[in-house]
């Protein structure tokens, strides 16, 4: 049978073809020592356009969040696919099976209509910014032009990987002197708010003497904060601002 093919050659430029072969997998194999990385291919007789693979996006009100894990699989199994010969359209149609990330999966339905269309990978997974980072985009598009897709592919998950690891790492550390802060927080807002107003009226009951002079400064500050809490709120607001401002300025 005579087989359409859309490729991309060494040098990132699109090349349409036909050739008679039995199967799609023999024009796969039949192109690569070309140096063609294959986007879709379509039997010449039919009349009708391939169904296979495409599946029915639900419209879901709380579409579920694409995270950099689902991501990283998707680079992964892609690459897989690649790797084994499958053209890239039919790559992503089995892409849209194997997602259950509903949100991921329409996306993935956007890149292999644009795909389908002839763009290039990278400048399909270039309009979806928030989901694939540039550096991702633009490894694609380098493994593109030098026929090396489905190891570049394998590369971004790596990369994404590598970043994802180091966030969880970063937030790992930051957990205990968090919860620290909170503790100090929370003990000292009891101490101001309740501990020394008590010991205030304590010692002004108890004792006639003048008090130490620590002591009377914290129960000055205990006051100063409770009764002039909007103050301290100015004050750390300022000096937030002014960290801010110097941070922001050029340094000489």
């Amino acid at each position: 049978a005579a087989y359409h093919y859309l490729a991309i050659d060494q040098g990132g430029k699109k090349v349409r073809g036909v050739m008679e072969a039995d199967s799609e997998r023999q024009i796969v194999i039949g192109l690569r020592p070309q140096g063609l990385t294959i986007i879709s291919i379509k039997k010449s007789p039919g009349l009708f356009p391939s169904l296979a693979g495409k599946s029915t996006l639900k419209l879901d009100v709380f579409k579920p969040r694409v995270k950099t894990k689902d991501i990283i699989v998707f680079f992964r199994q892609f690459a897989t696919l690649i790797n084994a010969g499958l053209p890239m359209v039919q790559a992503l149609a089995t892409m849209i099976d194997q997602t259950s990330n509903s949100s991921l999966k329409e996306i993935i339905g956007e890149i292999k209509k644009d795909v389908e269309a002839g763009k290039p990978l990278s400048e399909a997974l270039a309009t979806h910014p928030r989901i694939f980072p540039p550096l991702a985009h633009n490894m694609v598009r380098a493994g593109e032009m030098g026929g090396l897709l489905d190891t570049i592919l394998t590369r971004v998950a790596e990369y994404l990987e590598s970043i994802e690891n180091i966030k969880e790492r970063i937030t790992s550390a930051m957990r205990y002197p968090i919860f620290v802060t909170f503790m100090a927080g929370g003990l000292t807002a009891a101490l101001i708010f309740f501990i020394l107003p008590q010991m205030k009226s304590l010692f002004a009951e108890s004792l006639h003497a003048e008090l130490p002079a620590l002591t009377q400064f914290m129960l000055d500050l205990s006051d100063f904060v409770r009764f002039r809490f909007y103050v301290v709120l100015i004050i750390i607001g300022a000096l937030i601002a002014a960290y801010y401002l110097l941070q922001r300025s050029p340094k000489r």
